[in-house]
């Protein structure tokens, strides 16, 4: 067995049929290593690679390589999927170091680049250098000088042109292409604070979130609050003694009440620090940037639809915490007064953060439940978290959806397809909050001008209503 050290990130060529790799003494398994892409020499009967202790901090260095047998190969990158607690991320790693011996040395010639690489690794260096200007050398001074031949010379260049580095014109040589690669953006901090991580609609929005951050070379960091104004406090307190950070998407706690931490947030913008708000905004932070959904337009649009199909007396469960539950109440008014249909005080039903799990595990008051169904025909629901358990509620007792009522509903999650029947509900089609969010941020980093907006929605139909 034969011990390795990494250095830097340039090139692997391992003699080896099993390999082992160790960050550190603590035992956390690959959940999976997938597309090997094997460039030379000879194909391999066996790869593993166990990564103890991978934690958050996804750009470690690894620390050590062990091999034994006798295959040859050149290993460039690996995609690979790692679970950490609950969240799946996806992440692109280039697997591409040198390797400094550390004793018991195999043979050194079964470790040489073939000659083509070489060939490429020497122009690749110069060009990055500047030391061809336009074009490289004919293929015969190539050859003169690298004592290879024309194949050899003609395959270095080939790899170097499928890396966008030059361009091959017959009968005048190879020429360096003007438009280089841009360098890559300069790594960031940014910290990324949400009412809850693993509930509901979380997950895709902070998927995309660090999707985008890998993308501008960055890694989030990530903080929940659970719609607490004291964990909200404490995550922004955090954030103020952070020696490095480059921006913050922030989901604002409770954002339908007065926020006892504007405060905080204001000295971090004093410290020049962008703040990007999703789903709220607080009307003390003018200056902030925000990406929130068309909340009162999505209430009418819902209103409208049951309109369409006859229904004239409409109930709703709103969230009254949280500026989306007050904007998709608006739209839900507009829409009624829109269609002349004359709001009632008892066919509204009003939640909070701190009874929402009481409404999702006990169910809803009865007799609050009880007056809408002796009046109402259809509900428009917040969420699809609260339709689908208005569902299970009507089911439990006998009543068909839509048949006796109809219920609709914002998000168009999962839960809206897992429900029995499948509720209709709002979408933003292609567009994801967190994704547009985290663009934003990047954006104005960078010096661009950028404008809060609001994601519009589409309807889209099912059994429910």
């Amino acid at each position: 067995m034969t011990w390795y050290s990494l250095l830097d990130r340039k090139s692997i060529v391992v003699r080896t049929e099993f390999i082992f790799v160790s960050l550190h003494n603590t035992n956390f398994c690959l959940k999976k290593a997938v597309c090997i892409q094997i460039a030379e020499i000879m194909p391999i009967s066996c790869f593993s690679i166990i990564f103890p202790d991978f934690s958050l901090g996804m750009e470690r260095a690894l620390s050590f390589v062990v091999f034994h047998n006798s295959v040859l190969f050149r290993a460039y990158k690996s995609l690979f999927q790692y679970k950490f607690g609950k969240i799946c991320i996806e992440r692109r790693v280039m697997f591409q170091y040198n390797l400094i011996h550390r004793g018991n040395c195999p043979d050194r010639s079964l470790l040489m680049n073939p000659k083509y690489q070489i060939v490429a690794d020497t122009l690749r260096a110069g060009i990055q250098s500047g030391k061809f200007q336009k074009t490289l050398p004919a293929e015969q001074a190539l050859c003169a000088q690298f004592q290879v031949s024309r194949q050899t010379v003609r395959q270095a260049l080939s790899l170097l042109e499928a890396e966008g580095l030059i361009d091959r014109r017959q009968g005048s040589g190879s020429h360096l292409r003007r438009q280089r690669e841009p360098a890559a953006p300069s790594r960031r901090s940014i910290a990324v604070v949400t009412t809850y991580i693993s509930d509901y609609i979380f997950p895709s929005i902070l998927r995309e979130i660090e999707a985008v951050c890998a993308e501008n070379n960055s890694a989030p960091l990530l903080f929940a609050t659970q719609n607490q104004f004291a964990n909200e406090r404490r995550i922004l307190q955090t954030l103020l003694e952070t020696e490095r950070l480059d921006g913050v998407l922030v989901e604002g706690t409770k954002t339908g009440l007065p926020n006892p931490n504007i405060r905080l947030y204001q000295k971090l913008m004093e410290r020049g620090i962008p703040l990007v708000f999703i789903h709220g905004n607080y009307a003390e932070l003018p200056d902030t940037l925000h990406v929130l959904d068309d909340n009162a337009a999505g209430g009418l649009m819902l209103v409208e639809h049951l309109y369409r199909r006859g229904h004239r007396r409409i109930a709703g469960i709103f969230k009254y915490d949280d500026l989306q539950g007050r904007q998709r109440f608006a739209g839900y008014l507009d829409g009624l007064q829109e269609f002349d249909l004359p709001p009632e005080d008892g066919n509204i039903l009003w939640y909070g953060t701190e009874n929402r799990d009481r409404f999702l595990t006990k169910g809803f008051p009865d007799s609050r439940m009880d007056a809408i169904l002796s009046t109402c025909s259809a509900i428009v629901c917040y969420n699809d978290e609260i339709a689908s358990r208005v569902v299970a509620w009507l089911t439990d007792r006998g009543l068909s959806v839509p048949g006796d009522i109809a219920v609709v509903s914002f998000d168009n999650s999962p839960y809206s397809e897992m429900t029995v029947p499948r509720i209709t509900s709002l979408s933003h089609g292609p567009y994801n909050v967190g994704r547009l969010a985290a663009e934003m941020l990047f954006r104005h980093l960078g010096g661009e001008p950028c404008e809060s907006r609001l994601v519009p929605w589409t309807l889209v139909e099912k059994e429910s209503g």
